[in-house]
C-alpha cells in the first residue's frame, strides 16, 4: 500500500541523541566525555567538525581539530532506562553535510523521535539551537534511518510504515519490517504481514513510485551497485544427526549373527565304545553277549535322557567317573566334557555382550538417522537484472566488509572432511549428540570450518 501526504514540519524541544558513524576527534574532547556518541562530517575540508553526547546533552563543534575547541550545546537528550550505553545509529550527518539526523526519546523497543537541526545555524546560544530543532515523526526504527537520493530521506516507524519524505510531502508504504539497501534509483525494503512477507525483497522505484518484488527469500544482502547486488539465503540441506557421528561399525553390525547359547549335548565328544564302559561291564559285553553293546544295553535297562531333540543312553563309567552317552540313531558314543562346556558359556556370553553393543548401537544408528537438524549453512548470491547464480553455498558465515571504497563479502565454506564428528563410542542417545554438536545452541558447531 502506498500513499501519499504533505510533509510535516514543526519545532521541537524535545530532547535529543546522536551516535557514531565515524569521527576524527581530539583526545581533549575524548577524555571529557562521558557515555558519548560522536559524528564527522565526510568531506569537510581542512576542519573536523564532529557532534557527540557528554553529560545527558548534545554538542556540535565546527573544528573539532583546533587546538582549544569551540562547544555548541545543541540541546538535552534523554534515553530510556534500559541503555546502558548510546546505541548505534542515533545519528546520522546527511551526504551533503547540511543536517545532522538524530533520535530522542528513545523507548524500550528501539523507536523514538526522528528530528534534525541544519548545520549552518547552529550557535553558541542553546536557546536558540532548540528552537532550530525539526521534528519529523515519531516513534521511528533507529536502526531505519536511509539517504536514497539528495535531499530525501527514508525510514521504518514501529507501525511498519516505510515513510519517503523529500522534506515537503511523504510517501507511505505499509507492511515494511526494515530498509535493507538504498541506491539512488530504489529503496529496497523486506516485507512484514501476509501481503508482503517477511523475508521477501521489494524495491520502491523512487522515479516511478512504483513496487516490484525482488526475491522471494533472503537473510541478508550487501550494497546495491548498478551492476546488482550479493545477498544471502538459507541454504535448505537434508541433514541428520548421523551425518556427524565417526562410525566404523555401520558395516559389520548389519552383519552380525544372533549368537546361540551352548547346549548340553554340545559338550560331547566323540569316543568308542570301549572308552565309554568301564573294564566290568567291558567283560560281560565280551563273554555274555559277544561283543553286541547294544543288545547289553537294552538288557540292562539304561535309562535315556533328551538334549536338542536327540535321545541318548546314559552310560556312567564308574572305572573314570566319566558320564557317556550312546546314541542309537547315530550308533555312537560320546563323553561330556565339563570344561568344554564352561568355555563354549564363556565364549556365549562375550559373543552375547559383544551382540547387544551391536544391537545398541543399530538402534541409536537408526534413531541418528531419522533425526534431521539444520546444519545453519547458508548460500552466498549475485542478483543482476533479475537474474540469481549462486556463487557459494555450504557456508558457516557471510558478511560484507568494506575496504575503502567498495564493500566486498567474505565467506567461509564447510569443509566435510574437517568436521571433529562425535565417535559413536562415546554416545548412547540422540541427546548427547545434540549436546555435543549444538552445545545447547541452534546451530551446529562446525569443528575445522
Amino acid at each position: 500500500m502506498i500513499r501519499r501526504k504533505c510533509g510535516e514540519k514543526s519545532h521541537s524541544i524535545l530532547p535529543v541523541i546522536l551516535p557514531v558513524t565515524v569521527f576524527l576527534i581530539i583526545t581533549l574532547i575524548s577524555v571529557i566525555c562521558i557515555r558519548m556518541v560522536r559524528a564527522s562530517f565526510p568531506g569537510s575540508g581542512a576542519t573536523a567538525a564532529a557532534v557527540f553526547i557528554r553529560d545527558g546533552s548534545l554538542f556540535y563543534a565546527p573544528d573539532a581539530s583546533a587546538g582549544d575547541p569551540e562547544l555548541y550545546e545543541i540541546c538535552d537528550i534523554k534515553l530510556d532506562d534500559m541503555y546502558d550505553h548510546y546505541p548505534d545509529n542515533l545519528v546520522r550527518i546527511s551526504p551533503d553535510n547540511k543536517y545532522i539526523y538524530f533520535f530522542d526519546n528513545v523507548n524500550e523497543d528501539s523507536c523514538g523521535c526522528l528530528c534534525r537541526i541544519r548545520v549552518g545555524r547552529i550557535g553558541a546560544d542553546k536557546d536558540k539551537n532548540i528552537k532550530l530543532i525539526e521534528k519529523i515523526d515519531d516513534e521511528v526504527s533507529i536502526f531505519s534511518l536511509a539517504f536514497p537520493d539528495a535531499g530525501m530521506i527514508a525510514y521504518v516507524t514501529g507501525k511498519d510504515l516505510l515513510i519517503i519524505y523529500d522534506g515537503q510531502e511523504s510517501v507511505v508504504i505499509g507492511g515494511v519490517s526494515c530498509i535493507e539497501a538504498v541506491d539512488g534509483e530504489d529503496i529496497y525494503y523486506a516485507g512484514c504481514d501476509d501481503e508482503t512477507p517477511e523475508n521477501t525483497l521489494f524495491a520502491y522505484s523512487i522515479a516511478d513510485e512504483k513496487v516490484r518484488k525482488i526475491l522471494d527469500s533472503f537473510e541478508d544482502i550487501g550494497p546495491v551497485t548498478d551492476d546488482g547486488f550479493y545477498y544471502v539465503v538459507p541454504d535448505e540441506r537434508e541433514v541428520t544427526l548421523y551425518d556427524y557421528v565417526n562410525d566404523p561399525y555401520a558395516g559389520s553390525d548389519e552383519d552380525a549373527v544372533e549368537p546361540v547359547c551352548p547346549k548340553y549335548n554340545d559338550a560331547f565328544v566323540p569316543v568308542t565304545y570301549s572308552d565309554a564302559f568301564d573294564p566290568e561291564k567291558l567283560k560281560q559285553i565280551d563273554t555274555e553277549y559277544d561283543g553286541d553293546y547294544i543288545i547289553f544295553i537294552e538288557d540292562n535297562f539304561f535309562y535315556t535322557v533328551t538334549y536338542n531333540g536327540t535321545v541318548y543312553y546314559f552310560i556312567y563309567n564308574y572305572h573314570d567317573s566319566g558320564s557317556y552317552y550312546y546314541d542309537p540313531a547315530l550308533d555312537e558314543f560320546y563323553r561330556f566334557d565339563e570344561e568344554l562346556l564352561e568355555r563354549l558359556d564363556e565364549q556365549y556370553q562375550e559373543d552375547l555382550d559383544d551382540w547387544n553393543k551391536r544391537q545398541a548401537r543399530i538402534s541409536l544408528r537408526r534413531s541418528l538417522q531419522s533425526e534431521t537438524v539444520d546444519p545453519g549453512f547458508h548460500k552466498l548470491m549475485y542478483y543482476h537484472d533479475g537474474e540469481s547464480t549462486c556463487i557459494a553455498d555450504r557456508c558457516t558465515e557471510i558478511r560484507f566488509e568494506t575496504g575503502g571504497e567498495n564493500t566486498v563479502p567474505f565467506y567461509l565454506v564447510m569443509n566435510e572432511e574437517d568436521i571433529d564428528k562425535v565417535d559413536i563410542d562415546d554416545i548412547t542417545s540422540s541427546y548427547q549428540v545434540y549436546e555435543l554438536l549444538f552445545g545447547g545452541d541452534d546451530t551446529v558447531r562446525f569443528f575445522g570450518a
